[in-house]
């Protein structure tokens, strides 16, 4: 191959990375901004739900992911 083409694929190669580059980290910082409002939100939801209950006497259970997907697994177990 010519040193011209060798070049301009070399070029080519290195734009198309910083590109890829550019998009994956703004990608990254518009997921993360996503987060960072949602996560807060459901803590607020969660205890605003919590102070609800509590102000109509009703007793409340918080159940986690995790245990739910314990529970799916033992009954699939059984079946």
């Amino acid at each position: 191959m010519n040193l011209i083409t060798k070049i301009w694929i070399t070029l080519l190669i290195a734009v198309v990375l910083v590109i890829s580059i550019f998009v994956s980290f703004f990608l990254f910082l518009g997921i993360l901004f996503v987060a960072l409002l949602t996560v807060p939100y459901m803590w607020y939801l969660q205890w605003k739900a919590k102070k609800e209950l509590e102000k109509m006497n009703i007793e409340y259970e918080i159940i986690e992911i995790k245990e739910i997907e314990e529970g799916k697994r033992k009954k699939d177990e059984y079946c």
